[in-house]
């Protein structure tokens, strides 16, 4: 039995078990859907048992062999990383480039089918060959997956110092350099018949060090739950405006520079325009410009509007803005279907906090 590996599949386990469970409930208590990181813990649960079974024989309750477990194991981490990577897109874009991010799948769907084919043709002279693509493929993989979250977090601290984000960036970081030097040391070598780089303890000294950093952030952001929600976007004003361009309830600093029902009006007008020219009912969803994002959300049933004015648009801020929109209909219901009511009646304040957890103004 390898004493190492069970403990850190003890870890792993226990951890992601914990972390998903505190999402759950985090999930219940509050409301706020947490994108993606719930799936990926749970799934981190499998891949933990995954590396139990990788401590011996003993362990190995399913009969896979030592050969396809690791293939499993591997298989568990590139679906965890890559919910991972979806959560790092979700907090920059609502369309990312998805060349890029087609790229980047096939990669680790390549990993994975090189994987249990090289299980298929163990015997084969070509089979390191093919070893090579799994394992170096699930490394550049978890890469690029974590080089794009360092680079996340790292844009964060740009926009809105904070230490947090600085140890998040450096931690994700040192992953990627992890993964990358294992290619370089380990995986290459061996391709060749040689001894890895650094000696035949390499990999477990790289193992150690993303596990320690993955432990680092694990307990960055426990630190701070309410960090998990936050974004690296700038969010100028939020608004409910009605549909014919009266200002209802605004939050922001853009309200002190220019009447908010100018704005409501003149965000009514293009949308009539746009559904004029375009012979389209469909409501406006998005205004942009080089630098700011005007998004949309419309209540066509009870003639409301909400509005975000943003750095960009993103997937989160998108939900987020769903999300408010519902609340305040739910929260103000009522007053709505009156025949009469004004800006006064709706103080959204607290709504505009559940929705939008990340917000700093």
């Amino acid at each position: 039995m390898d004493f190492g590996l069970f403990l850190v599949g003890i870890g792993l386990t226990t951890g992601f078990a914990l972390i998903a469970l505190v999402f759950i409930i985090q999930e219940k208590r509050t409301g706020r859907k947490i994108y993606f990181l719930k799936e990926a813990t749970i799934i981190g649960v499998f891949a933990g048992i995954a590396n139990i079974m990788l401590a011996g024989p003993e362990f190995d309750i399913f009969n896979l062999g030592p050969i396809l477990i690791p293939r499993v194991t591997l298989t568990f981490w590139t679906f965890v990383f890559g919910l991972f990577g979806l959560f790092f897109i979700g907090t920059r874009h609502e369309n990312p480039d998805w060349k890029i991010v087609s790229a980047v799948v096939t990669v680790g769907i390549v990993s994975i089918l090189s994987g249990y084919f090289g299980w298929i043709v163990a015997d084969s002279a070509n089979v390191a060959v093919i070893d090579f693509i799994w394992h170096a493929g699930f490394g550049l993989f978890a890469a690029l997956v974590f080089g794009y979250g360092s680079k996340v977090y790292l844009d964060a601290n740009r926009r809105l110092p904070e230490i947090r984000s600085l140890i998040l960036s450096i931690a994700l970081m040192i992953v990627t350099l992890a993964y990358l030097s294992g290619i370089i040391l380990y995986d290459v070598p061996t391709l060749y018949g040689d001894n890895p780089l650094g000696g035949e303890g390499i990999s477990t000294i790289l193992d150690f060090i993303r596990i320690s950093m993955m432990i680092a952030i694990a307990i960055t952001l426990g630190s701070d739950f309410e960090y998990v929600y936050r974004l690296p976007i700038n969010i100028y004003d939020i608004q409910v405006n009605t549909t014919t361009g009266m200002n209802l309830y605004h939050f922001g600093e853009m309200s002190k520079k220019r009447d908010p029902n100018l704005f409501a009006g003149a965000l009514s007008a293009i949308s009539s325009v746009v559904e004029e020219v375009s012979d389209s009912e469909a409501p406006l969803t998005r205004v942009v410009s080089e630098d700011r994002s005007i998004m949309v959300t419309t209540r066509e049933e009870y003639g409301i509007v909400a509005t975000a004015i943003v750095e960009r648009s993103s997937l989160f801020l998108k939900r987020s803005l769903e999300m408010f929109a519902d609340m305040f209909i739910e929260e103000f219901g009522a007053v709505l279907d009156s025949s009469s009511h004004s800006s006064n009646e709706f103080d959204a304040s607290l709504l505009v906090y559940v929705a939008f957890p990340y917000l700093k103004m």
